[in-house]
């Protein structure tokens, strides 16, 4: 089969890339500046660009890629499917349901750049009439080659280093974290044909600062310090059932995977 990735450099993609060629798929890799390009049909497109942790610093660089970049690939380019990595962040607001067809609040504050613009991609997608146009729905994936603006890879970051861990926001608040080998897996099964247009890729649990902490001092003699008072900040635990019963999913547990962030440094 023939895919063609969007953001073939990043986290995402660059593993999206390796896997799908270790299954024998025909890969098109496709990053900034490539999109001028005359493509053929580009098969199942994986649309992984866009921004992370680092979305604050760059509003204009995450509303291009989100959503305008987006739109203008959707026009220009012929394709079997095409799957939006959108995130669960969009859930942050919800007290209710977490379930891919829940109603979702929105806030406009500093992270609501973020949940716009995915929102207003995904609502791009699924204006189209077209039903192999999916969205997936990614939670805080990690791995040992992930990103040093995101949460956990800039404490990985500064273990390496050798530096003091200070954490700004409560011991309670708490992550979902899933494996970049479980998001990888399940990207290509959904866009071959998942029976759905939007689906939650995320472990289902939520991990609290302070059990992170304590799983990774079993790996690193590290100084972690929380800061007194500090806000705590709790995301709703992401409903997965869709995954499951549709591809059986499985997710891997962090507390067995975090020695391979370290040790494949």
């Amino acid at each position: 089969m023939r895919f063609s990735v969007f953001g073939a450099r990043g986290f995402i993609g660059r593993n999206l890339c390796k896997y799908l060629s270790g299954h024998g798929h025909e890969v098109i890799e496709i990053n900034r500046g490539d999109q001028e390009k005359d493509l053929d049909n580009l098969g199942h497109v994986i649309y992984a660009a866009g921004l992370t942790g680092d979305f604050r610093l760059h509003p204009n660089e995450t509303i291009e890629a989100h959503v305008c970049n987006l739109v203008k690939c959707l026009q220009k380019y012929n394709f079997e499917s095409w799957l939006y990595l959108s995130s669960t962040r969009v859930y942050r607001m919800s007290s209710h349901s977490t379930k891919e067809s829940a109603t979702l609040p929105i806030k406009a504050d500093a992270d609501g750049i973020y949940d716009i613009s995915k929102l207003l991609g995904e609502s791009y997608c699924m204006a189209t009439a077209c039903p192999d146009i999916r969205v997936a729905r990614l939670s805080n994936v990690y791995g040992p080659d992930q990103g040093v603006s995101t949460f956990l890879g800039s404490i990985v970051r500064d273990i390496h280093e050798g530096k003091s861990i200070f954490i700004g926001e409560d011991p309670q608040s708490a992550k979902d974290y899933i494996a970049i080998e479980d998001v990888v897996e399940l990207l290509v099964k959904i866009a071959g044909g998942g029976r759905d247009r939007i689906y939650n890729i995320a472990s289902g649990r939520n991990i609290a600062h302070q059990t992170l902490i304590e799983l990774l001092q079993e790996h690193s003699r590290a100084n972690f310090t929380f800061k007194p008072n500090a806000p705590r900040r709790a995301f709703p635990v992401i409903d997965i059932s869709r995954a499951v019963s549709e591809f059986g999913f499985t997710p891997r547990e962090l507390a067995s995977e975090l020695g391979n962030l370290f040790t494949e440094i």
